[in-house]
């Protein structure tokens, strides 16, 4: 299993815990943050899994931006910046 965390700014923590090959084969996000809807955190880990670990930085935007979400405590470039942290890609 591969692990990244960051505490951000206002002071949120967010994880991110993935298995991957040539692909995101499942990843989990976690944390002290808020999602709305909750029902939206499984959304995103979807849009996430199957992904080219090899893809390019906007593509991960990309996919998460297609799920409507307001994530609170932290953004979209902080959960990619975390995911590309875990495939040793920072």
């Amino acid at each position: 299993m591969r692990e990244a965390s960051k505490k951000v700014e206002n002071g949120k923590l967010v994880n991110v815990e993935l298995e991957a090959s040539n692909t995101i084969d499942s990843i989990a996000i976690r944390g002290d943050f808020f999602i709305e809807p909750p029902k939206a955190l499984e959304a995103i880990e979807n849009s996430l899994e199957g992904m080219p670990v090899d893809a390019e930085k906007e593509e991960y935007v990309q996919a998460l931006s297609r799920i409507d979400a307001d994530l609170i405590g932290f953004d979209r470039n902080v959960l990619v910046d975390l995911l590309l942290e875990a495939l040793g890609r920072n």
